[in-house]
């Protein structure tokens, strides 16, 4: 038997992807990040009982989670209001079983559209995956139509399952495969909005943590949508139904290690040039924003001859998308929506556990709060999940 997490959502009601039609067109929504909800760890058999699993999960109202809880039952909240009970979602929290566990494939279409196709470039990579047993099934995000009518998106992503036979080796045996995906010419370097280079993969390489939320359970239709993405794939079902990830996904060798390296490199060379144009855009309208937002008197011409002169600034916002660890500057503005703003020298201890909008880019998914605040070593830290990246920034001066 394997064991996962099911939680339940309370608070907000909804969560995850939703469609809905405005005006004929559709239009996506990001509902609200999981706050509080009931969790519970289930045991499924085998990949034909996990499929049956998903197919019977509330959209927009129950989540997955691969790693396991202490306890078979408990309030999930966040950070700041736990006790009594109660725990935050965090990787305190939740840890890869001893025993079996699920690995997570997840594919945002782009390179192929076919499930089977994404399959065939894992095998590519990694030969032996051919004898194990997968399961497909197509993203959340993938065939919402008309109802009795037309596809309106299409596959445009697509999750995998498999068996690991010690679930505690999932992040290292992904990482190896990950390389090797890169080795067979399945990676690439994207420019993110402040001239970030993020190094991506036919795969996500962020989801392999025991804490990470798998929306699985599809969309939120809107009137007039339905969803219709048939039921989840089983692929090799009659060969080995558990992965032992230590032998089927080896570490590099040298000559490998070295290979992908040197692949990396040369893809983020080709990408400098693009990130440091988009950097100075990103940079002038923050720039920009700063100075609308300080000097609301001035008029649109001042406010562009302002952001001429005003060198120093850029160079500094500049240097927050390049730094290692950022740390940003007491009035450095932060989102907690798109509406609701403070100034990182006010984000003090009393925040741990609240959510933010990225640092950099605070509009990033529909102004998603992809950031927590914690305390490391006594001091504030934001951590930002924008990009998959885990990025930390430190505060300049913060009060207490």
């Amino acid at each position: 038997m394997l064991h996962l997490t099911v939680i339940h959502t309370t608070d907000p009601p909804k969560i995850g992807k939703g469609f809905r039609l405005r005006g004929g067109a559709l239009v996506a929504d990001h509902h609200p990040l999981l706050v509080a909800g009931p969790a519970e760890v289930v045991s499924v058999a085998d990949l034909s009982a996990f499929a049956d699993l998903l197919g019977g999960l509330d959209a927009g109202s129950q989540v997955l989670t691969y790693g396991r809880l202490a306890a078979d039952a408990v309030e999930i909240v966040t950070k700041a209001h736990e006790g009594n009970g109660a725990i935050a979602r965090t990787r305190d929290s939740f840890s890869w079983p001893s025993g079996p566990g699920i690995v997570l494939l997840d594919y945002d279409a782009g390179e192929v559209d076919d499930m089977h196709e994404v399959a065939a470039i894992l095998t590519d990579a990694q030969p032996a995956l051919d004898l194990h047993q997968q399961l497909w099934w197509p993203s959340s995000s993938s065939h919402i139509c008309k109802a009795g009518g037309r596809d309106l998106t299409g596959l445009r992503g697509a999750r995998g399952y498999m068996i690991a036979k010690d679930a505690r080796d999932i992040p290292r045996a992904m990482v190896a495969l990950v390389a090797r995906l890169w080795l067979r010419g399945h990676g690439r370097i994207d420019v993110s909005a402040s001239g970030q280079l993020l190094e991506r993969c036919i795969l996500d390489s962020s989801v392999w943590q025991p804490e990470r939320l798998d929306f699985a359970a599809g969309a939120v239709c809107g009137e007039g949508l339905e969803q219709r993405r048939g039921e989840p794939v089983l692929l090799n079902p009659d060969r080995l139904p558990v992965a032992d990830t230590r032998g089927l996904f080896p570490p590099l060798n040298r000559d490998e290690a070295r290979a992908f390296d040197l692949i990396k490199t040369r893809a983020k060379a080709a990408k400098m040039t693009a990130a440091e144009a988009q950097r100075a855009i990103w940079a002038r309208a923050r720039d920009v924003a700063a100075i609308m937002r300080d000097r609301p008197s001035l008029t649109e011409a001042e406010v562009e001859a302002a952001a001429d002169a005003d060198r120093a600034t850029r160079a500094a916002i500049t240097k927050l998308a390049t730094a290692p660890r950022a740390v940003l500057p007491a009035g450095h503005v932060l989102h907690v929506s798109k509406s609701e703003t403070v100034a990182a020298g006010d984000i003090t201890a009393d925040w741990q556990g609240r959510r933010l909008c990225d640092p950099l880019e605070p509009d990033y998914r529909g102004w998603n709060r992809c950031t927590s605040v914690l305390l490391v070593g006594g001091r504030v830290t934001l951590k930002s999940w924008a990009h998959g990246t885990g990025r930390l920034f430190n505060i300049e001066g913060p009060k207490e």
